[in-house]
This record gives structure tokens, sequence and C-alpha cells, in this order.
């Protein structure tokens, strides 16, 4: 949903900083913006609650998420032959595509 607020909010932050500093500068600007997001999302966001250092045993009794590390296996053969993935795909490609 963000990608749309993004697409609108953009305009307003890149036409000035192009006007003052040139269209060169939007990119390393964004560029430095992505690194920086990157680090805070690897630092921020985990696969479990228990990998999260502030996230106490109670907590993770709490919300009874299951690890599942183990268990990282796709049986591709039987995905690719759904008919409802090969739908949300088709669906996915024409709403990216417009944009």
């Amino acid at each position: 949903m963000f990608m749309q607020i993004g697409g609108a909010i953009a305009p307003l932050v890149i036409v000035p900083i192009q006007m003052h500093y040139g269209w060169r500068t939007s990119f390393y600007v964004m560029g430095i913006a992505g690194v920086v997001w990157s680090f805070a999302w690897y630092w921020w966001y985990r696969d479990t609650p228990a990998e999260k250092a502030n996230v106490t045993p109670a907590e993770i009794a709490e919300s009874g998420v299951q690890s599942f590390a183990d268990n990282h296996t796709l049986p591709w053969g039987i995905a690719l032959r759904c008919a409802n993935l090969w739908a949300m795909l088709l669906v996915v490609f024409c709403y990216v595509y417009g944009l």
C-alpha cells in the first residue's frame, strides 16, 4: 500500500533536490537513503520473535509462534502446477506493469 504513497510523496522530495543541486544529486540521496533503510531493516526485522533481543520468553510463549527454521522447503513441482498461483502471478504482473 505504501508504494502508491511513496510515488505520491517522491516528487515533493525529489524535485526540490533537483532544483537546488541537480538531477544527479537526487540519485545519490535516494541511493544513500536506500542503503540506510536496508541496514535499519536488517537490524530490526527478524523471521521469528525469538530472534529479537528484546523479546522475553513469556512474550514468545504467549504469541504461540513456532520456529520454521528447519522447514524452508517448497515443493516447486506442486506449486508450479497450481492454477491459483499462476492467476496470482498474472494479476501481480499486470498490476506492476501498469504502475
